[in-house]
C-alpha cells in the first residue's frame, strides 16, 4: 500500500469515529486535538487528570502526529507491539507535518 494511502486512511480511522459521535466539537474536545500530551520522555499526560502513563494509545499518537509534534520517544516505540502498518503511517504524518511546519517557518 502507497504511503500517501495509508495516511489518508490514518486520517479517516482518527477523524471519523469522532464525527459519527457528535461532530467537529467532539473531535476537538477529545484529548485536545491541537495539543500533544506527552512529555518529552514520551510518556502520556492525561489532559483531565494529569496522571503520567508509560504510554499513549495509538490515538494519541495519531493525534500529535497529526500537528507534527510527535516526541522522538515516542517515534521509536510505534508499532512495536503489533498495528506497524498504522504506526508507519502515523510516522509518516508526523513527519509530513513537521516537514510543513519547517516550511512556513523558513518562509516567515
Amino acid at each position: 500500500m502507497k504511503l500517501k494511502t495509508k495516511a489518508f486512511l490514518l486520517s479517516l480511522a482518527v477523524i471519523a469515529p469522532a464525527l459519527a459521535g457528535g461532530g467537529y466539537a467532539s473531535l476537538a474536545n477529545d484529548s485536545n486535538i491541537n495539543n500533544c500530551n506527552y512529555n518529552s520522555d514520551g510518556k502520556y499526560v492525561d489532559p483531565n487528570t494529569g496522571v503520567v502513563s508509560a504510554t499513549g494509545t495509538m490515538n494519541h499518537a495519531a493525534r500529535c502526529a497529526s500537528t507534527g509534534d510527535l516526541p522522538e520517544a515516542v517515534i521509536k516505540r510505534l508499532g512495536i507491539f503489533g498495528q506497524k502498518e498504522r504506526a508507519e503511517a502515523i510516522i509518516a504524518i508526523d513527519a509530513e507535518a513537521k516537514r510543513h511546519r519547517q516550511e512556513r517557518d523558513n518562509e516567515s
